[in-house]
């Protein structure tokens, strides 16, 4: 990148390159990428967005991760940073953690009026409580959920109801 993006068009095409470079197996090229992004302040979420994608593509969990964290502990207002921090962190077999970042996904989806990832993110958590014999709260979440509202869950596909069930409801 000779220059920072100086507007939206262009930090979607730094963006693009990122992804096509990945896509390619440049990863070293795609980090570099990411990592100008992240040094300045107007592009730095972004950036820590793209190189947290390029890591989970190359397997690195824990890094993928560590951006996300970084990510939500520099503004908190994105329902989706903290819901693909919960994702990362439950396939990482962090659990309690996952959770936490689902709820937060919930507060701030609800607090911004966007259901996709308050019902997305209250499935995910439902899910994660379950695994943590935390039944009668994904029982409430769950109940929160329109009927019959499924999504890929860890493991598949689920409905609000299998969940439920699953809860021993």
């Amino acid at each position: 990148m000779k220059r920072l993006p100086v507007n939206e068009a262009e930090l979607d095409g730094a963006l693009g390159e990122i992804v096509r470079l990945s896509t390619v197996g440049e990863l070293p090229a795609a980090l570099a990428l990411c990592d100008a992004l992240v040094a300045h302040g107007a592009t730095m979420r972004a950036g820590l967005r793209a190189r947290a994608e390029v890591y989970a593509s190359a397997g690195a969990r824990g890094r993928q991760i560590a951006d996300l964290e970084l990510l939500v502990a520099s503004g908190d207002w994105e329902p989706a940073d903290r819901f693909h921090l919960g994702l990362a962190q439950w396939r990482d077999g962090r659990v309690e953690d996952a959770a936490s970042s689902f709820l937060r996904a919930v507060e701030l989806g609800e607090a911004e009026g966007f259901g996709y990832y308050s019902d997305a993110s209250r499935m995910h958590l439902a899910g994660a409580l379950i695994q943590l014999a935390r039944n009668e709260e994904a029982i409430a979440h769950c109940r929160l959920v329109a009927d019959g509202y499924r999504c890929y869950l860890p493991g598949g596909v689920r409905t609000k109801e299998q969940l439920m069930v699953d809860a021993g409801s």
